[in-house]
């Protein structure tokens, strides 16, 4: 799909490892898990965080946290179901929530532009 079709639009990639006190300020539970996709317009407003991963995803490892931290499952074996769930899918959960969130903020801070 062509999000950005007609829409002068810039990306631009912060690695983690380089940039800690962007990083510091999209933790995930408390932690820098990657890849989180940040979309900011061009006043520097947030317009858009998505990631480490899907809902879906995510609930397969929530399913499982409380296993790994009575080490009843080691992290590596949820990671292999997490892994074994993408290739099945082949993005596909990836590509579908991120557009589908990504047009929905763009529709909303589009219809509140054409009023202002």
């Amino acid at each position: 799909q062509k999000i950005f079709k007609d829409r002068n639009a810039e990306i631009r990639i912060a690695i983690r490892d380089e940039n800690p006190a962007l990083m510091d300020h999209f933790l995930t539970n408390g932690k820098k898990a990657i890849p989180i996709v940040l979309v900011i317009d061009s006043s520097g407003e947030l317009l858009l965080r998505y990631g480490p991963r899907p809902a879906s995803v995510q609930s397969i490892f929530e399913e499982h946290r409380s296993d790994i931290e009575n080490g009843r499952i080691e992290k590596k074996e949820v990671s292999r179901k997490i892994r074994n769930f993408y290739a099945k899918d082949r993005g596909q959960v990836i590509s579908n929530t991120f557009i589908t969130a990504l047009n929905e903020k763009l529709t909303i801070r589009e219809s509140s532009l054409s009023f202002n």
